[in-house]
């Protein structure tokens, strides 16, 4: 995920959030908080480079 500029993340809180409104099994278990989202020239995720994206 990326947070907003300035914001800072509890994962514990966005836990929680996601508990609320989702079920359970569609909390993930991991997050990741990343600088920002690989796009592809079109403007969608690029997921192949997601994960050299992490920290």
């Amino acid at each position: 995920m990326v947070a907003a500029d300035g914001a800072t993340v509890d994962f514990g809180d966005l836990k929680r959030h996601c508990l609320r409104r989702l079920p359970s099994y569609m909390v993930p278990e991991e997050m990741e908080l990343c600088r920002s989202l690989p796009k592809t020239s079109t403007g969608k995720i690029d997921r192949r480079q997601l994960k050299q994206a992490a920290p």
